[in-house]
């Protein structure tokens, strides 16, 4: 990684001034966020197939950066039971059913 990259300048602890941060670098730890988020979440409920993280909001000041996501589950397919049901009626000598 360069010095100047990106990642660097965002977590650069001498950063003084946060609207000098590339916007790049700030798309990549949104990026980042997501992904955390959606593992977290997977972790949290193993029980589903997928998270869909979307960044609802992103705001940037010059002092602070906030970003909001929505994580919404998807669950795992649903089973489907194919059943056959056979009715087997036995009749005795004389025709009765048994």
């Amino acid at each position: 990684m360069s010095d100047n990259s990106p990642t660097k300048v965002l977590f650069d602890p001498d950063a003084a001034r946060l609207e000098l941060v590339p916007e790049e670098a700030v798309n990549q730890a949104v990026e980042e966020c997501r992904r955390v988020a959606r593992k977290v979440a997977l972790l949290a409920h193993p029980e589903c197939d997928d998270a869909i993280v979307e960044v609802t909001a992103l705001e940037r000041r010059p002092v602070w950066c906030h970003v909001d996501l929505h994580v919404r589950m998807v669950p795992p397919p649903k089973v489907h039971i194919n059943v056959k049901i056979t009715s087997e009626t036995k009749h005795d000598e004389e025709g009765q059913a048994t």
